[in-house]
Parts: C-alpha cells; structure tokens; sequence
C-alpha cells in the first residue's frame, strides 16, 4: 500500500519492545471472538479500542503508525459521533499525512449525506500532500462520479 509503519523499539538486547502489539492482538482476538457470534464480543471490542485510544493518544510513537490508525476506525465504527472522534484525530495530528485518514473521513461524511463536507475532506487531505496522494485523488475522482451521478438523478 506505500504507507510507512514505525517499527517498535528494540531494547539492549535486542528484543522488539512495542507496548501497542499487546492491545492489536486483544482487538485482533476480540474481533475474532465478534465475528465468531459471541454477544459481549462488540462491548468488549469497543471498550478494548477506547482503552488502548486513551492509553496511546500522546504517545508521539504512534502518531504516525497506521496501525494505530486502524485501532481509531475500529472504534470509530463502534462510535455515535463519528465527526467528534475525527475532530479528536485532527486535533491529536493521528496519521495527518496518511491519505487513508482522509479516505476514510470522507466516506463516512458522505454516506451521511454530507457530500460538501466529505469533499472539503478529500482537498484537506490533499493540501497536505497526504501520502499516498494519488490514491487519494483516485477516491477524490471517483467520489466526484458519485456525486455527479446522484445529481443527474
């Protein structure tokens, strides 16, 4: 996909020490666990995401580590405020150079039907030259198909 992740630290005797690791493979089990039809797998997921969200939100290690991204739309998912968990996101500059930030913002504001809004997303993420840029243009592009379709109807 081209986007960079921040290999964890490495302590004197050379052994991976990587606080996150613990939390994705509790999240990775809970999803499990979720899909296998258990019905405390949703609330124990989201409570999961929030936990390991508030453990890791200023911890400048994991600013830009797309996995820690995935952590925040796997919550977001499980979130009634969508727009307050990105304002949060933007604020705390998570993943602000990933176009997939951006990407996904803007799906979210447009199946909500807030295409004016999910647009000016899409040229933020652009201004910035979020990386990969042209796989953000490419969903700019085809977001503005969309919503010429929509329009034509």
């Amino acid at each position: 996909m081209g986007t960079a992740v921040i290999l964890p630290n490495h302590d004197e005797n050379g052994a991976v020490h990587d606080p996150l690791l613990p939390w994705l493979q509790s999240a990775k089990k809970a999803l499990d666990e979720w899909y296998s039809g258990k019905d405390s797998g949703a609330t124990d997921l989201y409570k999961l995401l929030s936990n390991c969200i508030n453990t890791f939100k200023h911890h400048s290690q994991y600013k830009n580590d797309i996995r820690f991204l995935k952590i925040w739309f796997l919550y977001l998912e499980g979130s009634k405020d969508y727009e307050k968990v990105f304002r949060e996101m933007e604020e705390l500059e998570i993943c602000t150079g990933h176009s997939l930030l951006y990407q996904w913002y803007a799906i979210f504001l447009e199946l909500n039907g807030k295409w004016r809004d999910a647009h000016m997303v899409y040229q933020i993420g652009i201004s910035r030259k979020a990386e990969p840029l042209d796989k953000l243009e490419e969903a700019l592009a085809l977001f503005i198909d969309r919503l010429s379709e929509r329009l034509q109807k």
